[in-house]
């Protein structure tokens, strides 16, 4: 064996080691001069102004409200090459439909829906009836690429859009309350849509106030690049573009389900289903966003958050490409909201603390997002 000296190592062996890392790094993190750096010619959109072509979206709705047959009639028609969605221009896509809720009734809905947009069922579309596990980093991910990239390649195409219905059926385990694991829900989003250059799109639960938006952390709807919000307004059955980075915020239609007879059963029972049909001509007047009233259960949480902001408060920047804002440290608002409380033992008043942040969560008149390790609290 030929020993290496100390000097021999630092002149001749080490400086190989720096160029190789210096190289891997740069081909990681490469620079870009001004004069090479242009604008992308492609459009950003898979459905113009309202669902963009890469990253991270989410259709939610109350229970009933449609969202997933909304979310698989847009995936069915992006598939089949539909020039106009909504009467917005729209781009070819396949798409693979995580149904982590599937059975015999979601099934059924694909069928009607092929049925109803005249498909020939070979376009770009496929379903996995399997819930993966996204809730944690060593979860399902890596094997979903692999299925994904493997399965659509033999197939012939590649996924412009991935489904994840529900989001709560894919995280199981997690708390939707928690920024931490929410935060580990979007980056294996992101590792997904990273993965095939595409947009990921979960499928969610409004909250209890179905007009504050989406059920759980805020870390979600400050990662998200749209929101497609599903509900009811006057009478009609609507989408409105709740977010959109770079598109229309605030845009509008309406749809039906129409009832569709499939046949019958073994048993001679008719199945039955619903297909959407979307109505872009209907007047839709911009919605008015109404001051939620906070109860009374919820004030002492909202004195607490304020009074530790005005101790403690600091700027801070929740997602990174979102604006900064003024935050505390949770742990500061629960140090205030304990000293407060009435009640006998620190545990009753802890577990009181809990359950007051997680309504204030929901009805969103606090936001929280882990920064740098630390959850941090702000009022929006």
């Amino acid at each position: 064996m030929t020993m290496v000296s100390l000097e021999d190592f630092e002149k001749n062996i080490a400086p190989m080691f720096q160029s190789v890392a210096a190289d891997t790094a740069a081909s990681r993190f490469r620079f870009e001069a001004l004069g090479e750096i242009e604008a992308d010619a492609g459009s950003p959109w898979l459905v113009s102004g309202a669902m963009p072509a890469r990253g991270l979206a989410v259709v939610y709705g109350p229970p009933g409200s449609g969202k997933s047959f909304i979310t698989l009639d847009l995936t069915l028609r992006l598939a089949a090459g539909a020039a106009l969605y909504a009467g917005k221009k729209a781009k070819h896509a396949g798409t693979v439909y995580v149904a982590a809720e599937a059975g015999a009734g979601f099934r059924r809905r694909v069928v009607a829906a092929r049925r109803h947009l005249d498909m020939r069922g070979d376009e770009p579309f496929a379903m996995i009836a399997a819930a993966p596990n996204l809730a944690t980093a060593e979860g399902d991910v890596v094997l979903l690429i692999e299925a994904i990239r493997s399965q659509s390649a033999a197939m012939g195409w590649s996924p412009g859009v991935i489904v994840l219905d529900t989001l709560a059926r894919v995280i199981p385990g997690a708390d939707e309350n928690s920024s931490r694991d929410i935060g580990t829900f979007i980056s294996n989003a992101d590792r997904l849509a990273a993965a095939f250059d595409c947009l990921v799109v979960a499928v969610h639960h409004s909250g209890k106030i179905a007009e504050a938006g989406m059920r759980g952390s805020s870390a979600l709807h400050g990662a998200a690049d749209a929101e497609w919000a599903v509900g009811a307004e006057g009478g009609r059955r609507m989408i409105r573009v709740a977010k959109s980075k770079e598109g229309e915020t605030g845009a509008a239609w309406g749809f039906d389900l129409r009832p569709i007879d499939l046949g019958r059963d073994d048993e001679g029972d008719p199945i039955t289903t619903c297909v959407v049909e979307i109505d872009e001509d209907i007047e839709v007047a911009p919605q008015k966003h109404k001051a939620t009233p906070v109860p009374a259960s919820l004030r002492l949480l909202i004195d607490a958050v304020r009074s530790a902001l005005l101790d403690h408060g600091r700027e801070v920047r929740p997602w990174h490409d979102g604006p900064t804002i003024k935050a505390v440290k949770l742990d500061l608002a629960r140090e205030d909201y304990v000293r407060r409380h009435g009640a006998d033992t620190p545990d009753s008043r802890t577990r009181a603390f809990r359950r007051a942040l997680s309504a204030a969560i929901d009805r969103q008149v606090v936001m929280t997002a882990e920064v740098d390790g630390v959850t941090q609290v702000w009022l929006p």
